[in-house]
């Protein structure tokens, strides 16, 4: 009896100490968008953390784990951007304000035809829209997570 409790104990032990996980392997990659750190052959639970601020974290059972920084879409609806005049015949006016980040802006008529595109950080910047046709024409603002502010544009000649 007692040789049969001694190996049954023996069993349990060595199977409770079988389950201890070391983590082997792990790093760390940044670019301007995104930093990720990550370990291989760590034991977690599965975790979602402060999803309403820029901070993700994401922990999966057995196997590889990422905590990673994802910045925000929602950030970028505190820019304040004015368009003016509206109508134009001529130069359009565009002004930003808590501007950070490198944006984009597309110029599209009614049709969706890209009509002009540029890239930018300054706060203040022009669009000669002289040259293009009476109408309506469509300027979307572009971020690293796609549109996020649009405006329309009438051009009276």
């Amino acid at each position: 009896m007692k040789l049969k409790l001694l190996a049954a104990f023996f069993l349990v032990s060595s199977y409770l100490s079988s389950q201890q996980t070391i983590t082997t392997s792990g790093g760390d990659i940044e670019s301007d968008q995104v930093s990720l750190s990550y370990t291989i052959g760590q034991l977690k639970v599965n975790t979602i953390e402060k999803v309403d601020s820029s901070i993700l974290e994401l922990d999966f059972i057995q196997g590889v784990q990422y905590a990673f920084d994802v910045f925000d879409c929602r950030d970028y609806n505190n820019i304040e951007i004015s368009v003016f005049p509206n109508p134009t015949s001529s130069i359009v006016n565009i002004s930003m304000e808590k501007l950070t980040d490198k944006l984009r802006i597309i110029v599209f008529d009614v049709a969706g035809r890209e009509l002009y595109d540029y890239s930018f950080i300054e706060n203040k910047f022009s669009i000669d829209f002289s040259s293009y046709s009476e109408g309506i024409y469509i300027l979307g603002f572009y971020n690293f997570c796609g549109l996020f502010r649009s405006f329309k544009v009438a051009v009276n000649k």
